[in-house]
């Protein structure tokens, strides 16, 4: 995937954006996404089709007494293509770049030690924050990194429309594959605000005539900036304000051969190697030799690692996160010699965060076509659990969006109830309130086992349908078996509960003639934070007869104390 990105980085241009006006306070965060597709004339290497996504930081620095310097690093940068992921480095060193006047980038900074192979990447970020902020019709001359060009504006409140027209090269350009660049297709907007922009997106087709007709290229590229909702942690923030403070880019670790790798893998192989270190420090030592993972499986020989050395194994596998260990752990689950591994392989991919690779996906969704995979139904009650619990962790990954419809689909088209009610808990352990409506139709099933998974799951999602749905199932619960009922009343635990709705709760806990119903209402009710918790509480301690319900409201009392 580096060299995609190489032969690529020309054409990831400099789309132009917007005038900074903002002050100290203005430290924004955008979400980018790019589609490039690219056809030659002769048959070539590189892929055709590459999407890049990225968090894009944003902030002010200071640089020789000059006004108008910003500081700009990617953080979460992937790429994809062909169905595989990848992450190139490059992009991700921290820069800085200088806007003039008219919005106009005219110097860039990088720290020493910027890989020379890193910078023209790297500037082809920033011009995505070059405009002019034109409120009147106009047509101006701009460049970028390939050449220059007329920039025409609208205003068309409150948006901004570009467009690009007569491309003329650089020298360099120029010199270099091609002779010219004509524009296809040029369609750029703006949303300005006193911070940057809250929106930026476009679509741009370019011509690349070669030097012969071989060397012809076209590409064609669709992108968006979203300004983000919520600041996530960055490296930049944590940069000094004056650029002359910045610390130089440190090397690079070496990085091993396969064969290396692979040698290294099989020394790690030992109970008290394995048991010698924490899993996260173990992680970090096996993300170093990420390459050799997938031949894991058949490195380690029956018996060769103690149970407890292979539970740290397989923790740090769930903490590198990375398609290789994911596939991998998907294939101990799928192949293991004992439920124990299975169990063990679940519970590691639970714990990760980082989007769900291909390889991966088809593991799981080969499980989900062919429920004989795994062992038995505890196994597969296990398996659609952790499921749900992975893509609530793995959100906005092309992939987990994909098992998201995978299991809609599937419960739709499912007629046994045990597979109804494991798909409804993976659905609810999602937490994504698109499935709610879906789950609504099992939420009053002839079977109470259904009615109970979907308790569960309205819990799960938690959102304010999901809290509508369980209040409707409360008011009629005289309808109901007592399991489903107690399933309805823990599931509201995960809501702030509306005095009507607390009231009716507390009628469980008084009047339920089930021990574990006025048990799990106590809970509930010890949850909240109603002025009326404490005293309704109170009044139950004389008539509770059940040990272990009197216990839970003296503990309820006492936590709220």
């Amino acid at each position: 995937m580096n060299a995609i990105t190489a032969g690529l980085a020309v054409v990831w241009l400099a789309l132009t954006s917007l005038q900074a006006r903002g002050s100290s306070d203005c430290q924004p965060q955008y979400d980018l996404q790019v589609d490039t597709r690219t056809r030659t004339t002769l048959t070539s290497p590189l892929p055709n089709a590459v999407k890049m996504t990225a968090r894009l930081s944003l902030k002010p620095v200071e640089h020789h007494e000059q006004t108008g310097w910003w500081a700009l690093k990617a953080d979460e940068l992937t790429l994809r293509s062909q169905g595989q992921q990848a992450v190139d480095t490059d992009y991700e060193h921290a820069f800085a770049f200088r806007v003039d006047g008219d919005g106009q980038i005219r110097q860039f900074w990088f720290a020493k030690g910027t890989p020379e192979t890193a910078k023209d990447k790297l500037q082809s970020l920033a011009y995505y924050f070059q405009y002019r902020d034109e409120r009147a019709t106009s047509v101006q001359q701009e460049q970028d990194m390939l050449g220059n060009y007329d920039a025409r504006y609208q205003w068309r409140a409150p948006t901004l429309l570009l467009e690009k027209d007569r491309y003329q090269l650089h020298a360099s350009s120029a010199g270099n594959a091609f002779k010219a660049l004509e524009i296809l297709q040029s369609q750029h907007a703006v949303t300005p605000t006193s911070c940057w922009f809250s929106l930026r997106q476009g679509e741009e087709g370019l011509q690349f005539i070669g030097h012969s007709e071989e060397l012809n290229f076209t590409s064609r590229q669709r992108y968006q900036l979203t300004m983000a909702e919520q600041y996530s942690p960055t490296a930049l923030s944590q940069m000094p304000v004056k650029l002359a403070d910045w610390p130089a880019v440190s090397k690079p670790e070496q990085i091993l051969t396969l064969e290396q790798q692979r040698a290294k893998l099989v020394s790690w192989l030992d109970t008290d190697k394995l048991l010698a270190l924490d899993g996260f420090s173990l992680a970090n030592e096996l993300r170093q030799l990420d390459a050799a993972l997938l031949e894991l499986p058949a490195l380690i020989a029956e018996g060769q690692l103690s149970d407890e050395a292979m539970m740290r194994l397989f923790n740090a596998l769930g903490q590198v996160d990375t398609d290789h260990s994911q596939y991998v752990l998907m294939q101990f689950l799928l192949n293991g010699d004992s439920s124990e591994t299975q169990f063990r392989a679940l519970r590691a991919l639970a714990n990760g965060e980082q989007p769900l690779g291909d390889s991966a996906y088809w593991a799981i969704k080969s499980v989900m076509d062919d429920a004989a995979l795994l062992a038995d139904d505890a196994m597969r009650g296990s398996f659609y659990m952790t499921l749900g619990i992975m893509l609530a962790e793995r959100r906005g990954n092309e992939n987990s969006e994909l098992l998201h419809q995978d299991l809609a689909t599937a419960l739709q088209q499912a007629e046994d109830e045990t597979n109804q009610s494991n798909l409804i808990t993976a659905l609810g352990n999602s937490a994504d309130d698109r499935h709610t409506a879906q789950i609504k139709r099992y939420r009053d099933h002839a079977s109470a086992r259904l009615q109970r998974a979907s308790a569960r799951a309205f819990g799960g999602i938690a959102s304010q349908q999901a809290y509508g749905q369980l209040q409707a199932m409360l008011a009629t619960s005289e309808l109901r078996q007592a399991p489903v009922t107690r399933a309805v009343i823990k599931s509201l635990a995960n809501f702030e509960l509306e005095s009507a709705t607390l009231n009716q709760v507390y009628g469980f806990a008084r009047d339920a003639k089930e021990d574990s119903v006025r048990y799990q209402a106590i809970k509930t009710i010890g949850q909240q934070h109603a002025p009326q918790m404490q005293s309704q509480l109170r009044e139950l301690l004389p008539q509770e007869s059940s040990r272990r319900n009197f216990r839970a409201i003296v503990q309820a009392l006492h936590a709220d104390n």
